[in-house]
């Protein structure tokens, strides 16, 4: 479970900073 929760962590960031580029682009 460690190792699940360690991988949907590190989705969600990568995920998160994504969108954050894709704000920054578009603004």
């Amino acid at each position: 479970m460690e190792c699940t929760s360690i991988y949907l962590v590190l989705l969600v960031v990568t995920d998160g900073k994504r969108v954050f580029a894709s704000l920054t682009w578009a603004g």
